[in-house]
């Protein structure tokens, strides 16, 4: 019944009531609009066959012809998400798993005349693949933020030494970026569109150690259960306008699975599982969870329209600790 659904993006113009209102779109060329006018426009362009093949991968519904495939996510009967792109057949796509220390670099994200974790990958790469390579995370991260399981994906023509290139690319790395897996992935994986939830973790210590001045957040002292108090208020779906910096996304709304919190010597851990993030959040929410009242919060998540004081913590104490997918998304066919 599902796949019937899909199909009648092809056969049915103007196709906006098959759209979610917040239904986002991106293009082949990397362009991504939320307008549903313009979504049906790009749609109807592309000229979609009527025997083009639709299975499902995932969590999304997938649309191939020719080099073209069209990933479709739906939800209560509406389409949510489309992402297009190009599948060249003369290039394998790769899955890496990686940790890095970012105290010395400006960002995951690559940026001119600035040291990041995405430059320093794509130079080796480029270097050990003889040709440019581009290489795509599960999500950025910000100038001091750590990761302890970072996934990437690139695509390479050449063919690599797989049972020798984890070693290669840790030799030739620098020391605070080390990879913990490399194999192929399906064409059509995507680390960003294909993850189904993150975990970050923030560490707060009372130790008021130099050397740990780069890897955690310290205060003198803290009350665990207040702050779990605190917390739970952001479990569940919630608005998180007022817990994010402002945001150009069209929605705020990101559903929070877990928050685990634990203390260890005279570290406090927290660990926040979401279907997603919004820049800063995880800095504002623990900012909150330190610095303001429960009412406010409660008040912040509940007129999210309505302004509440911001405190963001520092980015030394953040880590990315993993990205979750489907299963199904690493087998290669």
């Amino acid at each position: 019944m599902i796949y019937s659904f899909i199909k009648n993006i092809v056969v049915q113009k103007p196709i906006i009531h098959l759209l979610d209102n917040k239904a986002i779109y991106r293009h082949f060329d990397g362009s991504i609009t939320n307008q549903l006018e313009v979504i049906q426009d790009k749609l109807i362009s592309l000229e979609i066959p009527n025997d083009v093949l639709c299975y499902y991968y995932a969590s999304f519904y997938v649309l191939s012809w020719k080099n073209l495939i069209i990933k479709v996510k739906v939800n209560n009967q509406k389409i949510s998400q489309m992402y297009c792109q190009y599948n060249e057949p003369n290039k394998k796509r790769y899955i890496m798993q990686l940790q890095y220390d970012g105290s010395h670099y400006s960002g995951f994200q690559k940026q001119p005349d600035k040291k990041t974790v995405q430059g320093t990958l794509e130079d080796v790469l480029s270097a050990l693949c003889n040709h440019p390579v581009f290489v795509h995370a599960s999500g950025r991260t910000d100038r001091g933020v750590h990761a302890l399981k970072q996934t990437i994906h690139f695509d390479s023509h050449s063919a690599l030494p797989m049972s020798r290139l984890l070693s290669i690319l840790n030799t030739t790395l620098p020391g605070d970026i080390n990879v913990l897996q490399i194999h192929k992935a399906p064409p059509i994986f995507h680390t960003r569109y294909d993850a189904i939830h993150k975990t970050y973790r923030y560490i707060i210590t009372r130790d008021r150690d130099p050397y740990r001045s780069h890897y955690a957040y310290h205060i003198k002292t803290w009350e665990t259960a207040l702050i779990r108090d605190k917390l739970d208020l952001f479990k569940g779906p919630n608005d998180f306008a007022n817990f994010s910096k402002k945001s150009e996304k069209s929605s705020t709304v990101r559903i929070i699975h877990h928050i685990h919190i634990f203390e260890e010597n005279d570290d406090l851990i927290i660990d926040i599982t979401a279907n997603g993030f919004l820049h800063n959040m995880v800095r504002i929410m623990i900012g909150a969870a330190l610095y303001l009242d429960l009412e406010t919060i409660e008040k912040g998540l509940r007129t999210p329209q309505i302004p509440i004081a911001k405190h963001v913590v520092p980015a030394s104490g953040l880590y990315l600790k993993n990205v979750g997918y489907n299963a199904h998304s690493y087998k290669v066919k």
